[in-house]
């Protein structure tokens, strides 16, 4: 039994976090708001490899018993693996081999060589399928399954399979006969309950020969009975933040002398809300087109066309007849095995081929048998598909309709070539040479010694026939869809304490060839035991058989059953009477026990699973508790309503505890939970159901109790599920102010939504380019004659069909505009003043843009008004459109004249001069210029020419050239300006002044006020020996002369005066001293003396 799925979450997060780091899903918001989803890792496929893919090999037993296993590979949580197939248990055939898209060269089934090993289902090809199963024969079954989380949240998961089968028919009972199952299963769910119906299938070959032929059997010419590809898809969205597992099984006959075998793909088209398939670019309208959409079981479609295209079909593939307008093809299936999805594709109609690839990518010198090659081109506009052509001998590995090509080459070089393709035809071709090294290809070899170890234990891996030099190791932990290198170049590498399960290899490289890489090998770290569900309490009448069971992950799993009396004290039970409790008990170390015959005594006894691995530690479950008492059953979780779409499939789901429950679900048209109508078959605990009536229902479960005589009975809320009709969306739109206009008229297109939402999207397009998005209008003043308008509407309409919807496109007409000659004539006017403008075509009418600045006639005379700028036009209309011609016209000003100032004009540094204004005749002067510029201080106003200001530097007489200028002219004025310092004044000197011939003097400073003297002078000559200084002022020198007193004037003089002062100047001989005679003297009476000289 098992719990809630809550306690799964929680520990399998645990158990799967390696694989979730590479798995979980990435979320996308379209434009209508839905959350969809990515396909789970390799889930078809596309790592080339068994990775995550768990593989059963059993003995079969009959359609209705189980089977017994026999081996078990890969199993769950199931990991990366390198290999492609894997052998079956007796024959040395594959159980499984995956077979990979290589285009024209596919190969087919060697009984029905009319099925290809990969198919390609009304246009859609897959890239990868899977054989399973072969002709040995001996009850042989070959199941492989994969475990979906479906990503919490997503509104659309949509995953689509395809199965061809190959089976004897030996005539035997139905379950007897060699089978092919394809089970959706939800692991929540009992044995028995769990298959989800409306995405499974089962197939053995029926006794009729109508049923053979409504089924699609053919006869082969082997005797074994065909069926060729089919399809089935599902949206298990419904089942978000759950486990999914997805299971397909080949069975031999039960008797064992007669073989089934099947193949079995998957979509890779990212498991979102379904796909259309066919041609996305088509040429213009040529032919018939097939689109269609995986098929769901017992579903009807409804087709949308683009404009104009016809086709009907109810089915999942229709036929159409194009127009020339592209849009969205979409198809609403009227049920769903999940929610109701509208699936679209976006059509474009090219008018050509498209061009020629680029560059092919690749090596081009290729050592001899050199394989895994892969060659690329970038995508091409317009491109739907692409051709390659490869040398003659050499093989196409995968690829070869895309844009990659993967090849095996042999001794021969050649050409390497591809086209592109659409409706409209092929490309020319791109190609490049291919030349051959005479040299030994690298060869990778194989790396051996991956094994499966717990976590923390080295391993040791090896290398061994290779060709070459080894460059790296390498691992990958994704499947071997990327792969790191590792810094070791020996023969052997040891990995040391790997936490991560991965694929080791070497790269070698021998010489300049290109690259090889050995065959991986896989190492597998294990965890230890997990407990993924936990066995449930259950009740049970006395003497009655109940079951206990147990999910476990891990490696080498063993179980170990304990019963305990008071949940403390347990005991492994070893036998069907041990303990000794008088409980027949089986099965005690698998993960299902059985209970039979129960006492009354064995009341409120526990049970739990001790789960041991290859790894440690061991896991232990809860326990559970068995109820044994009359009947009784009690409502414990309530189903909840839900609102869906017309069309949907959903599950409503209860639970109850109680001993020997059954249960009955029923409808109801009011709220209650008595009254109601039982449902043929709905006798579980969880109701799957198709929506196809609208409306309100309302639903419940009553949940019986049985033993003995005795019975009680408990019933569920009722609860409604509304179904809502489906919304058919719809867009038109309109053109203001046609679809027929004039040569550059901008036009408006609005779109009117049917069904929109509360946000609608809209895509607008111009001949198929995309011009607007998201907004309701679109503006175009570009048009061109037949350019094409269309619109797509993505509408979050709940319960929508029909989008993304494509409106009927619009076709424009342009009307050429009638031809106007030039304007001919001056394009300038005085104000005032006229000019006469001509125009050679005949019938036309004049117009001024400005009329408050020139007017015109109706013979083109044009009035200057006032000074500006405006435009003349002379327009024609020929009766169906509007042309016209225009020129530029200028109004000028009268030119201005007789400018004149006041000159010339002297000015002193410091003081503020009277404004010298302007004076003039003529019209308004809108600018004045001066030439050279002013003295330092003074201003010149550009606007009203007017000379203001404090001259603050002297200036000698300059003439200055001013000129008063406006639209019409300009003209000139001289104006002289001086500028004088201020004049000196207050000359002093120390006076009056004596001085003594040979005795330098003192020299006299002037003292001055006023500006700056430039130059001194005096009159009168100084005295001998003195100098005047004219720069200075200064009197010095010697005197050599005496001199008399006498004044001297002095003048100060600079360019704004002069100013005088007195100096008196007298120079005295030097005075005499030392006077001296010959003393004392005697003379004699009468005697004459000698003369007595002074000395002095």
């Amino acid at each position: 039994m098992r719990n809630d799925y809550s306690e799964y979450l929680q520990k399998s997060r645990q158990v799967y976090y390696n694989r979730l780091l590479i798995i979980v899903a990435a979320f996308l918001i379209l434009s209508i708001n839905n959350l969809y989803a990515q396909c789970p890792a390799n889930f078809n496929f596309n790592y080339n490899n068994l990775s995550y893919w768990t593989i059963n090999l059993q003995l079969y037993n009959g359609a209705t018993v189980p089977n017994t296993n026999v081996t078990t590979f890969n199993a769950p949580p199931a990991s990366i693996q390198s290999l492609q197939s894997y052998l079956d248990q007796s024959g040395g055939q594959n159980a499984v081999q995956i077979f990979a898209n290589t285009g024209s060269s596919q190969s087919t089934d060697p009984i029905a060589p009319t099925i290809k090993t990969v198919p390609n289902i009304n246009g859609y090809q897959y890239d990868y399928a899977v054989k399973l199963g072969n002709t040995t024969t001996g009850r042989l079954v070959r199941k492989i399954s994969y475990l979906i989380n479906v990503p919490t949240g997503v509104t659309a998961y949509n995953v689509t399979y395809a199965y061809a089968l190959v089976l004897q028919d030996p005539g035997h009972a139905w379950d007897a006969q060699p089978r092919f199952t394809a089970t959706v299963r939800d692991p929540e769910k009992p044995a028995g309950q769990d298959t989800i119906k409306c995405a499974s299938v089962s197939y053995f070959v029926p006794a009729s020969a109508a049923d053979k032929a409504a089924q699609g059997f053919f006869l082969t010419s082997s005797g074994a009975y065909a069926k060729d590809w089919s399809e089935a898809s599902l949206d298990i969205a419904g089942w978000s933040g759950k486990t999914i597992i997805i299971e397909f099984e080949s069975d031999d006959c039960s008797a064992g002398g007669h073989y089934g075998y099947a193949y079995f793909a998957i979509r890779n088209d990212g498991c979102g809300a379904g796909s259309v398939t066919g041609n996305s670019i088509i040429c213009g309208n040529n032919g018939t087109y097939l689109y269609s959409t995986p098929p769901i079981l017992g579903a009807s479609y409804n087709w949308t066309l683009p404009s104009g295209w016809t086709g009907t079909s109810t089915t999942n593939a229709i036929t159409v007849t194009p127009s020339s307008n592209g849009g969205y093809i979409t198809v609403t299936p009227t049920k769903s095995c999940g929610s109701v999805q509208t699936r679209s594709l976006n059509v474009t109609v090219a008018t050509s081929v498209p061009a020629a690839p680029g560059t092919i990518s690749g090596p081009a010198s290729i050592c001899n048998n050199s394989s895994n090659l892969t060659y690329t081109v970038n995508r091409v506009s317009n491109a739907s598909s692409y051709a390659w052509t490869i040398p003659p001998g050499w093989t196409i590995v995968n690829g070869g309709t895309d844009t990659t090509v993967t090849v095996n080459a042999t001794t021969s070089g050649g050409s390497i070539s591809v086209v592109a393709k659409n409706g409209c035809g092929s490309s020319n071709p791109s190609a490049s040479t291919l030349s051959i090294i005479n040299s030994p290809a690298s060869v990778g070899g194989t790396t051996t010694g991956g094994t499966s170890v717990c976590a923390g234990t080295n391993v040791s891996l090896s290398s061994s026939g290779y060709t070459g030099t080894i460059q790296s190791w390498q691992n990958s932990t994704d499947g071997g869809l990327t792969w790191n290198d590792i810094a070791a170049t020996s023969t052997s590498y040891t990995a040391n304490n790997p936490t991560t399960s991965a694929l080791y290899r070497i790269k070698v490289q021998n010489g300049s060839c290109p690259p090889a890489y050995s065959t991986p090998t896989t190492l597998s770290v294990n965890a230890p035991p997990a407990i993924m569900f936990n066995p449930t309490s259950v009740g049970a009448c006395t003497g009655g058989t109940v079951n206990f069971s147990v999910t476990a992950t891990g490696a080498g799993l063993s179980y170990q059953w304990q019963r305990s009396t008071d949940g403390n004290n347990w005991v492994n039970i070893t036998g069907s009477g041990t303990p000794a409790d008088g409980i027949t008990y089986s099965n005690y170390t698998t993960n299902q026990l059985t209970l039979a015959n129960v006492p009354i005594g064995a009341n409120n006894y526990q049970y739990r699973c001790v789960v041991s691995g290859t790894c440690s530690p061991q896991a232990i479950s809860t326990a559970a508790t068995i109820s044994i008492s009359g009947a009784s059953a009690t409502i414990s979780t309530q189903p909840t309503g839900i609102t869906l779409c017309q069309g949907s499939t959903t599950t409503l789901s209860m639970s109850a505890v109680g001993s020997n429950l059954t249960y009955q679900w029923y409808t109801n048209t009011n709220n209650a939970n008595t009254g109601g109508t039982a449902i043929s078959g709905a006798t579980q605990k969880d109701i799957t159901f198709s929506a196809s009536s609208s409306g309100t229902t309302y639903y419940y479960c009553v949940a019986t109790s049985t033993c003995g005589a005795n019975s009680v009975t408990a019933a569920t809320n009722a609860v409604p599920v509304v179904v809502n009709t489906s919304n058919t969306v719809s867009v038109s739109f309109s053109a203001n102010p046609g679809n027929t206009i004039c040569a550059n008229t901008p036009v408006t297109f609005t779109a009117n939504p049917i069904n929109g939402g509360t946000s609608p999207s809209f895509v607008w397009t111009k001949n198929n380019v995309v011009v607007g998005t998201s907004a309701a209008t679109y503006i175009d003043s570009s048009l061109n004659n037949a350019d094409v308008i269309g619109l797509t509407l993505n509408s979050n309409v709940s319960c929508a069909i029909g989008n993304p919807a494509s409106a009927a496109p619009a076709i424009i007409t342009v009307n050429p505009l009638p031809a106007v000659a030039n304007i001919t004539g001056p394009n300038t006017v005085q104000k005032g003043n006229t000019i006469t403008l001509n125009n050679s075509t005949n019938g036309g009418t004049w117009s001024s843009s400005n009329n408050s600045i020139a007017t015109v006639n109706s013979s083109g005379l044009v009035t200057g008004v006032a000074e500006g700028n405006v435009t003349i036009t002379y327009t024609y209309n020929n009766g169906t459109c509007t042309n016209s011609s225009s020129l530029n016209i200028t109004v000028t000003e009268v030119p201005p004249s007789a400018l004149s100032y006041t000159t010339p004009n002297v000015y002193t540094v410091g003081s503020t001069i009277s404004s010298l204004n302007p004076t003039y005749s003529g019209g308004i002067v809108t600018d004045f210029g001066i030439s050279p510029a002013l003295p330092a201080g003074l201003s010149f106003n550009s606007t009203t020419g007017v000379i203001s200001g404090t001259p603050t530097a002297i200036s000698a007489a300059t003439n200055y050239t001013i000129t008063a200028t406006n639209s019409g002219g300009s003209t000139t004025a001289i104006v002289n300006i001086t500028v004088n310092d201020v004049a000196p004044s207050g000359l002093s000197y120390t006076t009056p002044n004596v001085y003594t011939v040979g005795t330098a003097i003192t020299p006299l400073t002037p003292s001055v006020s006023g500006g700056a003297v430039t130059s001194y002078s005096i009159s009168g000559t100084l005295p001998a020996g003195l100098n005047f200084n004219t720069t200075t002022g200064v009197i010095s020198g010697t005197p050599t002369a005496i001199s008399a007193a006498t004044n001297y004037t002095i003048t100060a003089t600079n360019s704004g005066g002069s100013t005088t002062a007195i100096v008196n100047i007298t120079v005295n001989d030097v005075a005499p001293s030392g006077l001296s005679y010959t003393t004392p003297n005697v003379y004699t009476v009468g005697t004459a003396i000698t003369p007595l000289t002074p000395s002095v």
